[in-house]
């Protein structure tokens, strides 16, 4: 049984990934172990993500965006900070940690990524990212979330509820392709910088969590692991690459003891 007043003082921070919205943290917020806490969840939308597509979607305005989210609200001295983002929010989190890590108390990664290492990779991933972009303008909104609900990276999620992913769908559909263009333009991969050697300055508690059926970031992530001790990696069974969104349960519990472990 968890003692809820020993963390009502945790305020959980969530990212959430490219084409996603607040809201697709609800699932993991429902779960019993995680809604027993009575934590605080502080959710918002990463910048070209909202319907009018605003934000500043380069790397540097991502940066500024989670500051001042996290400045916004007052909260107490003795609380504890702890950013829980998946894919791209992920990326931002990390990038964040490396810079700030000393005003945060912990991190919960879902599917990361440091960044492309390989400089030639990383172009060609650069010009794939600003062909996507285009695509996203000319063909507009509906046809490019048909077109991506198709990656095999993202698949998976339809075994997500049913009713639940049917609303994912919805929110997609009122995304501006303008912002959400201009947001894989700025923030996508090929232009994201390498933080492989940047890990190890990391000296907070940090969870990494990826689902078994995604063998990349599955692979990626044990890596990152091996490059700071202080990580720790939990693998989901028969989820891919949004274990938050299919396997809400499962991924609620390996958080609930990354918690009572550490805070």
């Amino acid at each position: 049984m968890i003692d809820a007043s020993k963390y009502q003082n945790i305020h959980f921070w969530g990212l959430h990934g490219f084409t996603g919205h607040k809201e697709d943290f609800t699932l993991l917020r429902e779960q019993a172990c995680i809604s027993s806490m009575h934590s605080h969840w502080h959710l918002g939308i990463l910048p070209g993500h909202d319907e009018d597509g605003s934000g500043d979607c380069s790397i540097e305005g991502h940066k500024d965006w989670l500051k001042k989210s996290l400045n916004q609200k007052p909260i107490e001295a003795e609380s504890k900070t702890i950013l829980i983002a998946y894919s791209m929010g992920a990326r931002l989190a990390l990038l964040y940690a490396t810079q700030h890590s000393n005003s945060l108390n912990g991190l919960i990664l879902i599917s990361a990524n440091p960044g492309i290492e390989d400089r030639e990779e990383k172009r060609l991933r650069a010009i794939e990212d600003a062909s996507l972009s285009e695509t996203i303008k000319t063909i507009g909104i509906k046809k490019f979330i048909e077109f991506w609900n198709k990656q095999p990276l993202i698949q998976t999620q339809k075994s997500a509820p049913h009713d639940f992913y049917q609303s994912m769908q919805i929110r997609k559909c009122h995304l501006n392709p303008i912002g959400l263009s201009e947001s894989l333009r700025g923030f996508g991969q090929g232009v994201f910088p390498s933080l492989w050697d940047s890990l190890d300055k990391i000296d907070i508690p940090t969870l990494l969590i990826t689902g078994q059926k995604d063998e990349k970031y599955t692979l990626l992530n044990k890596r990152m692991k091996a490059e700071n001790n202080n990580f720790k990696h939990a693998i989901i069974t028969d989820a891919g690459h949004a274990p938050h969104i299919e396997s809400a349960s499962f991924t609620a519990l390996e958080i609930k003891k990354f918690i009572e472990n550490n805070f």
